[in-house]
């Protein structure tokens, strides 16, 4: 058997995308507690089309041949009728950030499967001491995503603020939470910030939402969701400070790892700069009023 297979299912309907989701979690899940496969995870992507790509770990031809075809029912069944064409969709891409030629990418048909290797990547996760402890955090992260999605409303406003909720976590428990940092860390991700996103910025209620979430915030607090992965996180980081010996690396790994939880929410890139950029605000105002008193 290989080590690692993945399927790319292309399905333009971003709407229907959680539903297609959830049936991908109720196709694995049983397989992993039989031993059919032994890790897997997910994640969304726009390289040939949107679609999400599906990653198992010691399954064997059968058994892939097998997720494939359910896959494929379930296309049939759910179809995307979307008319999204290849030029409308990269003309208003903005890709990982960074320039790309759309006519030399790929596309592929809707409602399509689509066995493709995958390819890790080793250096951004901590190098090859840390590749393997991150594909397990891929698969905690996968199940986290899946958990919210079945029991959290998909309305934007609830998505975001669970979203500011765990990257507050994760900062505190890993002892991020420092001004100079979030704020390094929003800069690399205003590339993908527009008009909208600057006005919602600087929002004077946006802030005192985030200002409020800061003074209230308490680590022994918040739902069940937050603590599991303020304790997840925790442990991941710690593992890949040790392995790598560098706590900036590791900081730099678990951005990636929240990163990725984010694009399981389907959470843009443009609202994780704006929440890094309202908590490092709301930081900063937090230590100013302290220091005052």
């Amino acid at each position: 058997m290989n080590d690692w297979s993945a399927l790319h299912i292309f399905y333009h309907a971003i709407d229907k995308r959680e539903k297609l989701i959830m049936r991908i979690h109720d196709i694995v899940s049983p397989m992993l507690s039989e031993g059919r496969i032994s890790q897997w995870f997910y994640i969304n992507y726009w390289e040939g089309g949107p679609h999400v790509r599906l990653r198992m770990k010691d399954i064997s031809a059968a058994d892939l041949a097998c997720v494939r075809a359910e896959l494929e029912k379930y296309l049939e069944e759910e179809p995307s009728v979307s008319s999204l064409s290849k030029e409308q969709y990269y003309r208003n891409h903005k890709f990982d950030g960074t320039a790309q030629d759309a006519d030399s990418l790929p596309w592929y048909g809707d409602n399509t499967v689509e066995e493709i290797p995958y390819e890790p990547e080793v250096e951004r996760y901590g190098g090859s001491s840390c590749i393997g402890i991150a594909e397990e955090f891929f698969m905690a992260s996968s199940e986290t995503a899946v958990n919210i999605i079945r029991n959290v409303p998909a309305s934007p406003g609830v998505r975001l603020s669970l979203a500011s909720d765990l990257y507050l976590a994760a900062f505190d428990i890993c002892g991020l939470l420092d001004v100079s940092f979030l704020e390094k860390v929003s800069d690399f991700w205003k590339v993908y910030s527009d008009d909208g996103i600057e006005k919602m910025t600087a929002d004077p209620r946006t802030r005192e939402v985030f200002m409020n979430k800061m003074k209230t915030y308490d680590r022994n607090s918040g739902s069940k969701i937050v603590k599991d992965w303020r304790s997840m996180t925790g442990g991941y980081f710690a593992e890949v400070s040790e392995r790598t010996g560098n706590r900036n690396i590791a900081a730099m790994v678990l951005i990636s790892q929240m990163h990725m939880l984010n694009n399981r929410l389907s959470v843009p890139p443009a609202y994780e700069y704006m929440i890094i950029k309202m908590l490092a605000e709301a930081l900063g105002g937090k230590d100013n009023e302290e220091k005052r008193e």
